[in-house]
């Protein structure tokens, strides 16, 4: 169990990925059963993509037109970065995050609630967002 070191009931703001990730690797993991699928929400520690993930935000505009013309798609001289990194997620494959990974080398399966309101969350009330 993670205890929050912050009297505010809850762990917002004080888990991170490699908390997270350690907890999921040596004290879940070992506990369920292969073939075993965890339910997880959208916290963003849930979901930190692969160093590889392709492309991203600090990727460069060259690096973007090279992606583009080694996988044979076209691209113009004239196109912004936000455009030709709009063409390389459409065409490229969809990123893997770092758990979904890490739980599918043990036969373990990932399922994510869908994105919903905050208001929907029973555990918080709406006001403190």
């Amino acid at each position: 169990m993670f205890q929050a070191k912050k009297r505010t009931g809850d762990d917002h703001g004080q888990m991170n990925w490699d908390s997270f990730s350690k907890w999921f690797e040596t004290q879940l993991m070992p506990r369920i059963p292969k073939d075993a699928i965890v339910v997880l929400d959208n916290a963003g520690y849930h979901n930190i993509l692969m160093e590889n993930a392709f492309p991203n935000g600090s990727t460069s505009k060259e690096e973007l037109r090279d992606w583009l013309t080694r996988n044979g798609h076209a691209w113009h001289d004239d196109m912004l970065k936000s455009e030709l990194l709009e063409t390389c997620r459409r065409w490229a494959p969809r990123p893997e995050y770092r758990l979904d990974c890490l739980a599918r080398a043990n036969g373990i399966s990932i399922l994510r609630t869908p994105p919903y309101p905050r208001s929907f969350n029973p555990s918080r009330p709406v006001g403190r967002w």
